[in-house]
């Protein structure tokens, strides 16, 4: 058997890099699960949008949330955060950071006031002969599965809008 050391030294660095900078992307055990956070207010005015990550490589990387070029959270593996959004038509954008390797996702939204939305933020890694590749997805789930899946897998993660903190 032999091993390509130009492979084993391309996978270390980036491996490297992720281990290094992992421990400060996930959650604390003491977050809070869905059934403990705090809670959006239905109103008819704004949607509210859900935006979760059972299980997503790169795992120790948080990617941004952001909505039309404004951040709004950032996302840790098994974690879930909430925001309100206005109505119309925005751009999404889930964006990995540089070194995680990871690639970032756009995708259009519709949003109605009064309703809730949910998406799911997956990714995976393969390995290959001489390569790696890291793919990632976004994709609408239906509210009622979206909260079964976050109650089973997720902490919340709260995101940066002042008013997603207050209340429960």
């Amino acid at each position: 058997m032999r091993i390509n050391l130009r492979f084993v030294a391309r996978c270390s660095i980036p491996v490297f890099f992720m281990l290094l900078a992992g421990c400060m992307t996930t959650l604390p055990d003491s977050a809070l699960n869905l059934g403990e956070a705090p809670k959006p207010q239905v109103n008819d005015k704004k949607a509210i949008l859900y935006v979760y990550r059972p299980h997503a490589i790169p795992i120790l990387w948080s990617p941004s949330i952001d909505i039309d070029k404004t951040p709004y959270a950032s996302l840790p593996n098994r974690g879930f955060t909430w925001f309100y959004v206005e109505p119309g038509e925005h751009e999404i954008h889930i964006n990995w950071p540089f070194l995680s390797g990871g690639p970032s996702v756009r995708f259009p939204g519709k949003f109605e006031a009064g309703k809730t939305y949910a998406y799911e933020v997956t990714g995976s890694m393969s390995v290959g002969y001489n390569q790696i590749t890291i793919s990632g997805r976004a994709k609408e789930i239906a509210l009622s599965d979206a909260m079964s899946l976050m109650q089973a897998c997720c902490k919340y993660a709260p995101s940066n809008q002042p008013e997603t903190t207050a209340g429960k």
